[in-house]
This record gives structure tokens, C-alpha cells and sequence, in this order.
């Protein structure tokens, strides 16, 4: 979990940092324990949800405890992006479709790339790659 505030309570402000470190593997290793079980009711509630679906109020199954199940919908699609040429993209863009393509730069390739005609072209629309530094703790 990156760390966005550094910010500690009074209990945590009055330990040291190896003290912090044990609390947190502690308390990391007792969430993975947590979620796996929870994991095990969440898959057994939503295998009666579907078997059952005709409890559902329009898209929401509440039960007495307050746990609700949702019926989500999620669009997915797909495409032969073989056939997708720089002319299929004009031709998409001139009919009315500029609105429904984004483009995606694999910014790793493209910081190793040094043909000029390339970077002009990055220059051009301002493509800028920064490195951002941040901090991520995990227990094992």
C-alpha cells in the first residue's frame, strides 16, 4: 500500500521503527488470513446468487445482516487488432469515430527509441515520460 500521508497517532508517533515494522507484518499477515476467508463466504454467497436469481430486487440482493449482493454488468469486447492499419484509423476517424479510440504508447519502448524522425513527432504532441518514485510495504 503506497503511503500518502505520513501522518502517525499518538499510539504509533511513541514506538520505533522496528517496533512498526513487527506491528505491520503482524497485522499483514492476520488480513491475508482475513481475506482468505472471506474470500471462501463471498464465493459461496455469490454461487447462491446464481442459482437463485429471482431473490433479487432489480439488481440487488439484501440480507437480513446487511450484506447486499449486486448484479453487475460489465461490456466487453473484442477485435482483431491485426486488421486495424493507419489507413483503417483515418478512415474510422473521418467517419465520426475519433471519439470512441484512444492511443497508448508502450512508455518504455518509447524512451530507448533515438530515430529522430520519431521524436519530432513525440515532440509534437508533447509527449513527456517522468519517473515517479513511491513506496509500496508487503508482507510475506
Amino acid at each position: 500500500m503506497a503511503i500518502k500521508k505520513k501522518v502517525a497517532t499518538s499510539e504509533v508517533a511513541e514506538i520505533n521503527i522496528e517496533q512498526a515494522a513487527d506491528l505491520f507484518q503482524k497485522y499483514a499477515l492476520e488480513k491475508k488470513e482475513i481475506e482468505k476467508k472471506e474470500k471462501q463466504y463471498k464465493e459461496m454467497l455469490i454461487a447462491y446468487c446464481e442459482k437463485h436469481p429471482e431473490k433479487f430486487e432489480g439488481k440487488t440482493l439484501k440480507f437480513p445482516n446487511g450484506v447486499y449482493v449486486e448484479q453487475r454488468e460489465k461490456l466487453s469486447a473484442t477485435y482483431n487488432d491485426e486488421a486495424i492499419s493507419t489507413e483503417w484509423i483515418q478512415d474510422f476517424v473521418r467517419y465520426g469515430g475519433g471519439d470512441a479510440i484512444s492511443v497508448k504508447f508502450d512508455d518504455k519502448k518509447v524512451v530507448k527509441m533515438n530515430r529522430k524522425e520519431i521524436l519530432d513527432l513525440l515532440y509534437a504532441i508533447e509527449y513527456e515520460v517522468s519517473y515517479d518514485t513511491t513506496y509500496a510495504a508487503y508482507a510475506k
